[in-house]
């Protein structure tokens, strides 16, 4: 295990303690850890007194965090105090910085580049079984009986390793479903999983999108987003039926914000364009363009297709998502949609000019 990535999982703890800090209830008694996180936090501290024993070079910080939980526990109630709470949250953001100044302190070898992504065959295989799991029926109907459903969970909660924030998530979620609930907590545990799915699927997605992605920018000698060529081409079109002002413009914008590095305004624009260009295929939406536009053959479906259902979930997440605690910005990895666009734009150029 590198530096890094002992960091990164314990990050990971201190974001999933800082929520459990976040829930506590305040009353006339006083102020108390909420239903259900108990559980959850005395398991976290295990697994971190573990960890940090497994992972790093002889410390005391195993008896620092048991410390820090029996000594929470000690009241009338028998659950952990706001207070033991905030000290195991100051312990690990002290192993983290530990880390940091110190990576020596992680056993192990620690190369100079970071470890190789599992290989291509096997992301694929991965992302093919969480799209599988994905369209099961019963995620629509409903699950004839609990058990069907945690069979279901535990099949995805398997299949997300390569995101050990996820796996995390995830397993949490899951947990909290093997306990006895009312039917709308169910349901809304079920929602969450599935809403961390469909981001693991995403991701997969993105990153196995990008080694052909990047070629495309090499080919762009000024490394843009849009290719001046393509926007040159589109400029050059004179068509009585349609102004293609607006997409030119949104061309050009795209490549700015590229050079800015400005991610968030490119999964915006790329969302508009899909939603500015259907008129011109015949359709009223982007979707029609997808499931009706027969003249560019198989390949352009294809490539709509990824760039309806990758670029428009990434878009809205970025239109519409609200302020949360804690935010993780897009990479340009994310928002790289520039090789089916660039399909789509040339279409346009092949139909109207």
């Amino acid at each position: 295990m590198t530096s890094k990535e002992a960091s990164e999982r314990l990050s990971t703890y201190e974001s999933a303690l800082c929520e459990i800090r976040d829930r506590f209830v305040r009353s006339r008694e006083g102020i108390h850890i909420a239903e259900g996180d108990q559980a959850d936090l005395h398991q976290m501290v295990l697994e971190l007194a573990d960890f940090v024993q497994d992972a790093l070079e002889e410390n005391g910080y195993r008896v620092m965090l048991i410390d820090a939980f029996n000594e929470g526990v000690r009241n009338f109630f028998n659950s952990s105090s706001y207070a033991s709470v905030e000290r195991i949250i100051s312990i690990v953001r002290a192993i983290i910085t530990r880390i940091e100044t110190n990576p020596r302190l992680v056993k192990g070898p620690q190369p100079a580049t970071m470890q190789p992504d599992p290989s291509s065959a096997q992301k694929r295989r991965t992302l093919a079984k969480l799209v599988e799991l994905r369209a099961v029926r019963e995620l629509e109907t409903g699950f004839p009986e609990k058990r069907s459903g945690l069979s279901w969970a535990a099949q995805v909660e398997g299949l997300l390793d390569f995101n050990p924030q996820y796996r995390f998530r995830f397993s949490q979620k899951l947990q909290l479903l093997h306990s006895p609930l009312s039917s709308a907590t169910s349901t809304a545990l079920f929602d969450e999983l599935i809403s961390i799915l469909e981001t693991a699927i995403t991701q997969l997605t993105n990153e196995l999108d990008a080694g052909h992605l990047s070629a495309v920018k090499l080919a762009s000698p000024a490394g843009d987003y849009v290719h001046q060529e393509r926007i040159a081409q589109l400029r050059a079109i004179n068509n009585a039926s349609f102004d293609l002002t607006r997409l030119i413009q949104m061309c050009n914008e795209l490549n700015s914000n590229h050079q800015s590095a400005n991610v968030i305004s490119i999964a915006m624009l790329c969302r508009a364009i899909i939603d500015h260009v259907p008129p011109l295929f015949g359709g009223k939406t982007f979707s029609d363009v997808v499931s009706q536009y027969a003249g560019g053959g198989r390949s352009f479906r294809e490539s709509m297709e990824h760039l309806q259902t990758s670029s428009r979930k990434i878009g809205d997440q970025n239109l519409h998502a609200q302020i949360r605690k804690s935010e993780v910005l897009p990479t340009i990895t994310q928002v790289d949609f520039s090789n089916d666009l660039d399909v789509l734009l040339g279409e346009i150029v092949r139909i109207l000019k």
